[in-house]
């Protein structure tokens, strides 16, 4: 798998006659890695999020098609692709998302669903057995993990959170939405700060004088997806899909620390899809 996902990178980069210098820097990150940052800004001039359930039910499809021919020994990870962020000193944001929010975005709603399904499944182990009180250590730990990559919180802070002594904050958050298109953005704080199933879906948005399902936003749709995908797997399953997940599936990450050039090599790459429109384009520099 690394030298397809080598391939990838050289090949896209040759083909647009991309100069590799000290300001771009490729890295091979797991779901793990990626996560770790501090934050994922989605700017201004970013369009809407659109993945819509065929993206994610293929998601699904491909990552347990992944795990089931998995093989430790060749390190053989899923590759989900390129993702493109600007890091430019001086700027308000640490970490910009110039190409890659729909599948950040798509991420984070199933790394939700997952910290939902271990909530769920805490709340209905045994504790007095030795099976049990092993169960549970795995799944606190898994807790914490998938906490740690949807909040900024201290060591301190997540052990409250583990032990159910406080829970994350607005402003503890990674993901922040800025994009002047996506007009329900504030759906995904909804979803990441709800405690369970039946809060988040009473708190999203529904769409005005849209029907049924309609009503409601791809954030919402997706999330719910995943819930209920992950709710139908046995704690075992939970928790081997989770680790698989996190850890056997990657991304590259490709960093610029120019604004304006990430925004070229975006057009770039995506050169067969659809640029910034000007007005993206003027947004983006405002």
């Amino acid at each position: 798998m690394k030298d397809e996902e080598t391939n990838y990178f050289e090949t896209r980069f040759k083909k647009r006659e991309f100069v590799m210098r000290n300001d771009i820097q490729p890295s091979l990150q797991t779901v793990e890695q990626y996560f770790s940052k501090s934050e994922f800004y989605i700017p201004s001039y970013q369009r809407p999020y659109a993945w819509q359930l065929a993206q994610c039910d293929q998601l699904i499809e491909d990552i347990n098609q992944h795990m089931e021919n998995f093989d430790k020994d060749s390190q053989d990870n899923y590759f989900f692709g390129a993702v493109l962020i600007a890091q430019e000193s001086g700027e308000d944001h640490d970490v910009t998302l110039i190409d890659g929010q729909q599948r950040t975005t798509t991420f984070m709603l199933l790394l939700k669903a997952l910290l939902l399904k271990i909530e769920n499944e805490l709340a209905s182990q045994p504790n007095d057995d030795v099976d049990g009180k092993r169960l549970i250590k795995r799944l606190n730990s898994l807790k914490e993990q998938i906490a740690s990559l949807l909040f900024n919180l201290t060591e301190d802070e997540l052990d409250d959170f583990v032990d159910g002594l406080s829970f994350p904050t607005a402003e503890k958050i990674k993901y922040i939405n800025d994009s002047i298109s996506e007009k329900y953005a504030s759906d995904m704080e909804t979803i990441l700060l709800g405690r369970d199933f039946e809060e988040i879906k009473q708190n999203v948005h529904q769409i005005y004088r849209r029907q049924k399902d309609n009503r409601y936003t791809n954030f919402y749709k997706n999330f719910r997806y995943f819930y209920n995908t992950c709710n139908d797997l046995s704690v075992i399953n939970c928790i081997n899909f989770a680790n698989h997940f996190i850890k056997n599936c990657q991304v590259i990450t490709i960093t610029s620390f120019n604004t304006d050039q990430a925004i070229n090599i975006f057009n770039s790459l995506n050169g067969t899809g659809v640029p910034l429109t000007p007005i993206e384009v003027i947004v983006s520099k405002a």
